[in-house]
């Protein structure tokens, strides 16, 4: 399990036209002066994670009993898919075989269990052999998170003796357990918290007046005052943890005026005071592209 912490900074210019009024906000760069507070990630609650109801990416035993001329064949398959494809896990014909599309190739590159994307547990998808030399009563896996509830994913342990003529089957159903945790605090320009997890909802006054300035042209109704409000900069912490490679931070920020621009940027905490670090932007305009935060990188808290 991996976690990191990252500063989320949210920034919006007013532009406000009204009558002979114009409202603006001078342009120029901010960081938090000091630095973030950490959050510790809150315990899931109700979190009972077992070999049947699995927390991704931790590894998970699985034994079956069997004598020691026994043989055991281990695989992964999503039963709704043996369905579609008119198949069952074991008939007249024999098992499903290895090579069958259905069947999850244990490496990280399947829907189910995690992995490298190049090493295959050793002993998994291995057909039975016809003497002892190659048992496999027990297997380790990890697994990814998806939607055990809809799909029917089953972990299939097949047993053979020796001389091919005893055979016998056990599946085990796998409904994973999401693990992932997302805790969010507003920060003032110092780093601290401003508000307790209890709080009633804390107000932020808009940026005072940095300048005022008025023309016109004699009597002529065109006069024009314009009012500069500067820049308002809203900081939050974030602390996503129990992810295995990465999250994509995704945001949606509302504003009740009307506005010029709209950003929010992340960046790693330690780097959050370092202004040569590399600030990501998040797309407010509704592509929501932006970069994932990958666990082992930049800021490792």
């Amino acid at each position: 399990m991996m976690k990191k912490q990252i500063l989320i900074l949210t920034f919006f210019i007013a532009a406000i036209l009204a009558g002979s009024n114009v409202y603006g906000q001078k342009s120029y760069t901010n960081v938090i002066s000091g630095g973030p507070t950490l959050l510790i990630p809150n315990t899931l609650n109700g979190c009972t994670a077992d070999e049947l109801h699995p927390v991704q990416g931790q590894v998970y035993t699985y034994t079956v009993n069997a004598s020691g001329q026994t043989d055991v064949r281990w695989f992964v398959v999503n039963n709704n898919d043996v369905i579609a494809n008119g198949d069952s896990l074991i008939g007249y014909g024999g098992v499903l075989p290895s090579s069958d599309g259905a069947i999850d190739p244990s490496d990280g590159n399947g829907k189910y269990i995690y992995g490298d994307g190049s090493t295959v547990i050793p002993e998994y998808n291995i057909n039975p052999v016809a003497d002892a030399t190659g048992q496999h009563h027990s297997i380790d896996i990890a697994w990814k998170y998806f939607d055990g509830l809809t799909d029917q994913v089953l972990l299939v342990a097949y047993a053979e003796d020796s001389i091919g003529c005893t055979d016998n089957i056990v599946v085990y159903r796998i409904i994973p357990q999401p693990a992932f945790t997302l805790d969010v605090a507003a920060l003032n320009d110092a780093g601290d918290s401003i508000a307790g997890p209890l709080d009633p909802v804390v107000g932020e006054c808009v940026s005072p007046i940095e300048a005022a300035t008025y023309s016109g042209s004699g009597t002529t109704p065109d006069q024009l005052l314009t009012v500069d409000y500067g820049e308002n900069w809203v900081f939050f912490v974030v602390n996503g943890a129990n992810y295995i490679d990465s999250w994509l931070p995704r945001f949606q920020i509302s504003y009740d005026g009307a506005y010029a621009a709209l950003e929010a940027e992340w960046t790693y905490a330690s780097d959050a005071t370092n202004p040569a670090a590399t600030w990501n932007t998040i797309d407010i305009g509704g592509a929501w592209g932006t970069v994932a935060v990958i666990a082992g990188g930049a800021g490792n808290n």
